[in-house]
């Protein structure tokens, strides 16, 4: 069925449904957000648009699963009872998730609820496909895709105003922040496996004939997807390395997924709008779950002072001061003492790697070596992050003690006097 004004046109109803559920909410986001995004500058601007880059693919998800029914009932699984009244739930569900994350109202519930349902997607539906079909690289990509949409939720159930507290928080935080780096690092190795698919996420749609230096951009963008994954893994430079890429992942939505979209909507068949609509969206979030990592991540202003800032504004006891105003800009939860990240943590990895080895036995010629250094190199990376931390620590720790130990010294010599 068409929508009589669209009809013309030959938009279905379905696809007007899923675009106007997707501008109301770009309106509603904007509104609410219109004094961070005005308040901002630089990249700033950006990392403001986080929530409604991350809103606005959800109401757009949630109108498919109420007015496209059709395109949605066969991923439900056939054991599950009341099939039909799942995929509304969800629908709703979708829809009052993307009105609380535009909104930012009851952000830690909605977006502590929305990771645990993308989850419960994977579990149920995605990796039961992709350990049938092993050597099926698209599936493997929608696994970690939805592994890393439900990270990016949880990192913004953390960081709302009303967000959790203390271990709870620092649990999404970094669960949300490893989730996303494993799938950066993955889809940017990919691009450079397919270098003529569609960048972000590499599924199996082409990028279109007409669109010139396709190779280049998809080489351009895994690279900006292995460093920044690679950032956000070594707490080096997270911000930056996120905003940039959310960035140029926002220009690939305007300029390529756009085109692709407007071409889609121009097709006579439903099933190719909704195709196109779900390209343009999926990449959206996928923007949106980047920008996320951005906005969790405080500027490490005290590393960019220089040595005389640094004692001016610390004054007293130097070292001290200076070691409890960077304690300041962490996370709550989070301490110089913690060096080594959660058990929990350690144990998602490993299992994560062992999908990653999964994932590259099959399209690379040469898949021990590279499987292995895909699973080692998270390890070492952990590791050596740990013992750095531990030497600074311990050096951090040696110099407070001395100078406590010179100062108590000298009040000593001075009494005695």
């Amino acid at each position: 069925m068409r929508a009589p004004i669209f009809a013309f046109l030959g938009i279905s109803g379905t696809a007007v449904a899923l675009c106007a559920a997707g501008i109301a909410l770009f309106l509603i986001g904007v509104l609410a957000g219109k004094n961070k995004i005005a308040e901002a500058h630089g990249l700033d601007k950006i990392v403001a648009l986080t929530n409604v880059c991350f809103a606005i693919p959800l109401a757009v998800f949630g109108a498919l699963h109420l007015f496209g029914t059709q395109f949605v009932i066969g991923l439900v699984p056939r054991y599950m009872p009341w099939r039909s009244f799942w995929v509304y739930f969800v629908g709703c569900a979708l829809i009052a998730a993307s009105l609380s994350i535009a909104t930012k109202t009851a952000v830690r519930w909605s977006g502590l609820l929305f990771g645990i349902m993308m989850f419960l997607f994977v579990a149920m539906i995605h990796l039961r496909g992709a350990l049938a079909r092993p050597h099926d690289r698209i599936i493997w990509t929608i696994v970690f895709r939805e592994m890393s949409f439900g990270g990016a939720g949880w990192i913004l159930a953390g960081t709302a105003i009303d967000g959790w507290r203390g271990r709870g928080r620092t649990a999404l935080i970094v669960v949300g922040r490893l989730l996303i780096a494993i799938a950066l690092i993955l889809f940017g190795i990919e691009h450079f496996l397919h270098p003529t698919g569609l960048p972000g996420v590499p599924l199996q749609k082409q990028m279109p004939t007409w669109i010139p230096g396709r190779e280049l951009i998809d080489y351009v963008t895994g690279v900006a997807l292995i460093v920044a994954g690679g950032s956000i893994l070594l707490a080096r430079k997270t911000r930056t390395a996120a905003a940039y890429l959310g960035a140029w992942i926002l220009l690939l939505v305007l300029v390529i997924y756009g085109p692709v979209l407007i071409v889609a909507l121009s097709e006579p068949g439903i099933a190719v709008q909704i195709e196109g609509i779900n390209y343009f969206t999926d990449t959206l979030l996928f923007a949106g779950t980047i920008l996320t990592v951005a906005s969790a991540t405080p500027w490490s202003r005290p590393a960019e002072l220089t040595q005389r800032q640094r004692r001016r504004r610390t004054g007293g006891d130097g070292a001290r001061a200076l070691l409890d105003q960077s304690r300041s800009l962490l996370p709550d939860g989070l301490s110089f003492r913690m060096v080594m990240p959660p058990l929990p943590v350690l144990v998602l990895l490993l299992v994560l790697q062992a999908l990653v080895v999964a994932v590259f036995q099959l399209p690379l010629t040469q898949p021990r070596p590279i499987s292995l250094t895909l699973v080692i190199v998270p390890d070492v990376i952990v590791l050596v992050r740990a013992v750095v931390d531990a030497v600074f620590g311990a050096i951090g720790a040696v110099a407070i003690l001395g100078r406590r130990g010179r100062r108590r010294t000298e009040r000593d010599g001075e009494s005695t006097d």
